[in-house]
């Protein structure tokens, strides 16, 4: 329900869908995970991987119960054996679309277990969890906020993909930041798209969702065997056959930046 939704949290009060009886021995675990522009409207974190887990009391250790992920409206919602302190990871990304930090693309992630819940055997608990927003704050790094919101922008791409090409698409893992060395670009050997800071000085690039498809938009293009592009820099207002004095290859590089 939209109009239960605020700023620090979503209220679990109102949800529409019938949850189905737990299993013997097993509870049910749902929620609704949303980001949020600053000052903004608020977005269902659509697609990404939600893991639960429980804090074990004799082993002093967590213990994973199950992986979902959310729908379209950002709800997920999975049986899970009974147990107490249980909380949720959530992922930016969806195992395939992973947004990761450093070369090895780390996955980001955010745990919300400081509030944990009881699940008894038959119940549905609603777990309540802060929303993503991109506002600056000193719980959450403003780069793992970021990350959420880049992988919202691969999923789209590839849902649209998807779609198009009536087939799934393979992974890509996706590095934010980059090193300013590399900026932002894909290469495809290794499917991963680099995503630098910032776009320009006042944009930032985990805003620039049509920048970020673009990107996303050469790997389809790798997995269609169509990539001509010479892959050398390049500029929208530069004339590429120009530059490097070929008509081929700042044709094939026109043709390349743009088809994505």
């Amino acid at each position: 329900d939209e109009n239960a939704l605020n700023e620090d949290e979503i209220s679990m009060e109102n949800i529409d869908s019938v949850v189905a009886p737990a299993s013997m021995g097993r509870g049910t675990v749902c929620g609704y995970l949303k980001w949020q522009e600053t000052d903004k409207d608020m977005h269902p974190l659509s697609g990404i991987k939600v893991e639960i887990y429980y804090t074990s009391e004799l082993l002093g250790v967590d213990i994973k119960l199950a992986t979902t992920y959310t729908d379209d409206d950002g709800y997920y919602q999975t049986d899970i054996d009974a147990h107490n302190n249980v909380y949720i990871k959530i992922y930016a990304g969806d195992g395939n679309i992973m947004v990761g930090s450093g070369i090895f693309g780390w996955p980001y992630s955010l745990k919300f277990d400081a509030d944990k819940y009881n699940v008894s055997v038959g119940d549905t608990v609603n777990i309540r969890t802060r929303v993503v927003t991109m506002k600056h704050n000193e719980t959450i790094d403003d780069e793992v906020k970021h990350a959420f919101q880049i992988g919202q922008a691969a999923i789209a791409a590839r849902d649209y993909a998807d779609a198009m090409m009536d087939q799934n698409v393979t992974g890509v893992t996706i590095i934010y930041p980059s090193l300013p060395a590399i900026g932002t670009c894909y290469t495809p050997v290794l499917s991963c798209i680099a995503i630098e800071k910032y776009i320009s000085t006042t944009l930032s690039s985990y805003e620039a969702w049509d920048i970020i498809m673009h990107e996303y938009g050469h790997h389809i293009e790798f997995l269609l065997n169509i990539m001509l592009d010479p892959l050398k820099s390049h500029d929208t207002w530069w004339a590429l056959s120009d530059t490097y004095d070929s008509v081929d290859k700042g044709t094939r590089m026109a043709w390349g930046e743009s088809w994505n």
